[in-house]
């Protein structure tokens, strides 16, 4: 079994907090990115660091996600306006 990410091993808050950032920053800026997430995990005392190219892949998976989730929303959103015209 392969090792975790070291993204999957940030706090569950921090995480969420990456995850709007990464949305607020339209899945970019990883450079400046990855600077503001290992200075917020310095200063939580948290000797992870993670790298730009890591922040990368996660955002990518993570991009990957938001729009299927979007997607399934707007589905949803068709089948009961459709649903409620019947």
């Amino acid at each position: 079994m392969p090792s975790p990410r070291k993204v999957d091993l940030l706090p569950p808050e921090v995480r969420g907090w990456l995850q709007e950032e990464l949305k607020a920053r339209g899945f970019g800026g990883y450079e400046e990115l990855a600077a503001a997430l290992n200075a917020r995990l310095e200063l939580d005392g948290l000797e992870l660091r993670i790298s730009k190219s890591a922040l990368h892949a996660y955002g990518s998976d993570f991009r990957d996600y938001a729009r299927a989730q979007e997607q399934a929303q707007d589905e949803i959103r068709a089948f009961l306006a459709e649903a409620s015209l019947s």
